[in-house]
C-alpha cells in the first residue's frame, strides 16, 4: 500500500519557509465515497487548501513550489476519536512520552485526536500546544468525565486526579440526584474540554439531565454505549452526541440488567428478539 505523502510534504515545505506549494499529478480520495479522482493538482497556500484543480486548469498564483505526486494519493487528515493521553501523567503518560506518541500519529496522517477522559490539567496544556503548533502533533480535543460516585474507586481516577479527590473536581465529577447539574456542566466546560464523557454507575435519568443541560450550554456529550445501570436506550432517547464501544449496545437485550458499572463486562444471557434492542439500533441508524 502506497504511503500518503501530503502531511510529510507540508511539514518539509513549511520547514523551508515557503508560502505556496502545488501538489501535481495527484490521485485524490476525498472521503465522501466518490470514486478515486485522478490527475489533479492541489494548491496549498499558508497552511490551507487554496484550490483543487483538474490537470490543465490555470493555477491562480504564479509564485509557488511544485511537488510531483505521480503515483501517490491524497486524502483528508485522519481523526482518532478515542485516545487516552493523561490517565497517569506522573507515570505512563508523562509529557515527553505523550509528545512522542502525538508526533508519531501526525507523521502517519492523523491530524486530530479526541481524548476520552484523563487529567485535564495536562490535556489543556497539550491542547494549547497543538493549537499553536508548538509541538509536532495532531490537534487535540479532550473530555471532562462524569459518572456515578461508585466509579471513583477505580485506580485510573486516582492517577488522573493526583493531589485532589476524584469525583469532586471539575474534570471528574460524581453525579447524584443532589448534584447541581448546571454548575457541574459549567465547571466541566471551564476546564477547556470540548465535551463531557458520561461513564459508569450512572442511571438513565441522571444521564438525561446531564445531556440536556450540556446541550443547553452548547456543549457536547459522549458516552460508552451503556453506562450501567443506564442503558443504551436511555442515551439514545436523551440525544447523546456519540457513543463508544458498540459491543455494549448488547446490554439493551440483556435478560437480566446489571445493577452497577463493575458488571458492565460480565457475561449475561441476551435476547436477540428484544424489541427494545431493535428499536435502539433502528433509531441510531
Amino acid at each position: 500500500m502506497k504511503k500518503i505523502l501530503l502531511l510529510l510534504i507540508l511539514l518539509n515545505f513549511h520547514a523551508k519557509g515557503q508560502n505556496a506549494v502545488l501538489l501535481e499529478h495527484a490521485s485524490i480520495i476525498d472521503g465522501t465515497g466518490k470514486s478515486l479522482q485522478k490527475e489533479y493538482n492541489v494548491l496549498i497556500v499558508a497552511d490551507s487548501i487554496h484550490a483543487i484543480l483538474k490537470e490543465g486548469e490555470a493555477v491562480p498564483i504564479s509564485d509557488y513550489q511544485s511537488v510531483d505526486l505521480t503515483g501517490k494519493y491524497l486524502l483528508p487528515g485522519l481523526f482518532d476519536a478515542h485516545v487516552h493521553f493523561a490517565t497517569n501523567p506522573s507515570g505512563g503518560d508523562k509529557l515527553e512520552l505523550v509528545e512522542e506518541r502525538l508526533s508519531l500519529m501526525l507523521k502517519n496522517g492523523v491530524t486530530g485526536v479526541r481524548d476520552m477522559a484523563g487529567d485535564t490539567r495536562q490535556l489543556a496544556f497539550l491542547a494549547r500546544q497543538t493549537l499553536l503548533d508548538e509541538i509536532e502533533a495532531p490537534d487535540l480535543y479532550f473530555s471532562a468525565l462524569m459518572a456515578g460516585p461508585a466509579f471513583f474507586d477505580d485506580p485510573r481516577t486516582k492517577s488522573s486526579g493526583q493531589g485532589v479527590i476524584p469525583g469532586h473536581v471539575p474534570w471528574m465529577k460524581g453525579i447524584t440526584d443532589e448534584t447541581d447539574i448546571v454548575r457541574a456542566v459549567a465547571e466541566a466546560k471551564g476546564t477547556g474540554a470540548a465535551g463531557i464523557k458520561i461513564y459508569a454507575d450512572l442511571p438513565g435519568h441522571l444521564a438525561k439531565k446531564v445531556i440536556e443541560e450540556a446541550h443547553r450550554q452548547d456543549f457536547l456529550v459522549w458516552a460508552h454505549a451503556a453506562l450501567i445501570p443506564g442503558m443504551p436506550s436511555d442515551l439514545v432517547a436523551a440525544g447523546i452526541d456519540g457513543v463508544s464501544h458498540a459491543t455494549l449496545l448488547a446490554w439493551e437485550a440483556a435478560v437480566v440488567k446489571p445493577e452497577n458499572g463493575k458488571q458492565r463486562y460480565n457475561d449475561t444471557e441476551l435476547s436477540i428478539e428484544n424489541e427494545g434492542f431493535k428499536t435502539v439500533i433502528e433509531i441510531m441508524l
